[in-house]
Order: structure tokens, then C-alpha cells, then sequence
């Protein structure tokens, strides 16, 4: 399914996966196997799960303030048509991005639809 709201999909072509413990430099492997193992048993396992298996490592990268980051990419992502191949089941940690920002990647037009 194709977004009408200008997204281009680079959120979903290389993305870090930030948390406060991991200062800024994006989830690695190993920190998402032991997240997977921590959320086991509680109302985030499925949600984790289903993260933990569509994500693929990419391996660090220079941010734009020249730090490395971990970052990873989709296998749901459509790099073709620029789609979600799962767009109607895609995990919170992607329906909610940009989190009611304004998306930083360069050339989104994201304008988040407000009802």
C-alpha cells in the first residue's frame, strides 16, 4: 500500500534503532537478541519479535554529526516502488515515525495527517 501523505521511505532504507543506553549509537545485533530475550513473557514480546525479524544489519555508518551509528535496513521495504510491503501490519516503531516531527530525511515530503 502506498502512503498518500509524501513519504519516500528512507526511514526505512537505513535507519538507527536509538535507545538511552545505548548513547546515540544506534542498537546493534547483539543489543536487539538481548531486547528480544528482556521482552519475553511481557506485552512488548510480539511487537519485539516482529521487529527482530523483518530488521537487517547494515553495520555502522558516519552520522551527520560525523559519530558512528549502528543502522539497519527492512526487508519489507520495496526499494523499487519506495513501499511498505507490510504497510497495514507494520510495528508501532514504524506507523508512529517521525513521532509528530517533521521527517529528517532528505527529500520526504512526510506531512503527518492530523484527523
Amino acid at each position: 500500500m502506498k502512503p498518500s501523505n509524501g513519504c519516500i521511505g528512507g526511514c526505512c532504507e537505513e535507519f538507527p534503532i536509538n535507545m538511552a543506553a545505548n548513547n546515540g549509537t544506534g542498537f546493534t545485533p547483539d543489543d536487539m537478541r538481548k531486547l528480544v530475550i528482556k521482552n519475553k513473557g511481557t506485552l512488548m514480546e510480539k511487537e519485539t519479535n516482529q521487529i527482530a525479524r523483518m530488521i537487517i544489519a547494515l553495520g555502522y555508518r558516519r552520522g551527520n554529526d560525523n559519530r558512528l551509528v549502528y543502522t539497519w535496513t527492512c526487508k519489507n521495504f520495496d526499494k523499487e516502488n519506495r513501499l511498505c510491503k507490510i504497510y497495514d501490519e507494520r510495528p508501532n516503531m514504524c506507523s508512529g515515525y517521525p513521532d509528530g516531527k517533521e521527517c529528517h530525511y532528505e527529500g520526504c515530503g512526510f506531512e503527518e495527517k492530523v484527523a
